[in-house]
């Protein structure tokens, strides 16, 4: 039976990207039903999958008048799936989930009540806890400088600290801005949360409500490599333009965290010679050259030599 909507709770779209995702879009979409919020449509958009994944969900909508499946006949890639979704969206506000991964019951009512209360708020976030095989690895939020209000792109440009899944968004404004971009093979999540946060107010909600699957082998696994080619231009053009609304200190600040942040994950991912140029921007920036010397010798092939070694010794 559909839940009746209360006339002061606002229809939430709920959009589901699926391809090739049978082994957890049940549970997924399980965890959606469960939400405490109720005024829900759930829009599964499936992206050419050849599994049996629509035969999955086609079974779970004839029980569940609140989902409804579109299909890609091709796979287009994950940005054309929502923006799908988003352009069908009936619901004030549109949230975003992942086939494989899983959100807490209170989750979408406490990111509701939020939005409520901020009228500038374009866009609720919350924390989720990353998990690889039941073992959790860390929270989304860890080593960000998460902060709300209007001026909350100046962290978000540091680390952009919205995951996917937990972000809800205004769906009028995310359609004005056009949606994710079909050109970015990745960071398409990063840039439309950044330009949703350049349009208005972002309310970050500290707890943790999402349960956020890595798995080995993974899309952002296989292709690490893009967030400097693709990802990287982007986020700097981004810092390029708003230049004028920033401090000399703020934006040496953001741009040293950039250099930073990506310099490390590509010397760690064997990208060494691109690693060690980002560094020596992030130094440039502002970064001790001591925490990136100290880096250098703990993450160079020396080291992994050495440590290989006293394993082997044990």
């Amino acid at each position: 039976m559909m839940a009746r909507r209360p006339d002061a709770s606002p229809l939430i779209s709920v959009i589901i990207p699926t391809f090739n995702a049978e082994r957890t879009i049940l549970s997924a979409l399980a965890s959606v039903r469960a939400q405490t919020y109720e005024a829900l449509e759930i829009l599964i958009v499936d992206d050419g999958s050849t599994d049996g994944t629509i035969g999955l969900v086609e079974r779970l909508a004839a029980e569940e008048p609140r989902l409804r499946v579109i299909r890609h006949e091709r796979n287009q890639g994950p940005a054309a799936a929502r923006n799908t979704g988003l352009a069908a969206a009936a619901g004030r506000y549109t949230a975003f989930l992942d086939a494989d991964d899983e959100w807490l019951p209170d989750k979408l009512a406490r990111q509701v009540a939020s939005l409520m209360t901020a009228p500038g708020a374009v866009l609720c976030c919350c924390n989720a806890i990353w998990v690889r095989d039941g073992v959790a690895e860390g929270t989304v939020y860890d080593g960000c400088v998460v902060t709300s209000g209007p001026d909350a792109w100046k962290g978000m440009l540091e680390d952009v600290y919205v995951g996917t899944p937990c972000a809800v968004v205004d769906t009028a404004v995310a359609r004005r801005l056009g949606g994710f971009d079909r050109d970015l093979r990745v960071g398409e999540d990063q840039d439309l949360w950044l330009r949703l946060a350049f349009a208005g107010e972002v309310v970050a909600l500290p707890e943790i409500l999402v349960r956020y699957r890595r798995s080995i082998g993974s899309y952002m696994d296989r292709n690490r490599g893009l967030s400097i080619t693709d990802w990287l231009p982007r986020l700097l053009a981004h810092v390029e333009a708003h230049r004028a609304a920033l401090t000399r200190a703020e934006r040496h600040r953001i741009l040293r965290r950039i250099y930073e942040r990506m310099g490390r994950n590509a010397y760690r991912d064997g990208w060494r010679r691109r690693g060690l140029a980002l560094l020596l921007r992030a130094i440039r920036h502002g970064a001790g050259p001591f925490g990136i010397a100290l880096f250098l010798l703990r993450a160079s092939p020396l080291a992994d030599a050495l440590k290989a070694a006293l394993r082997r010794g044990r």
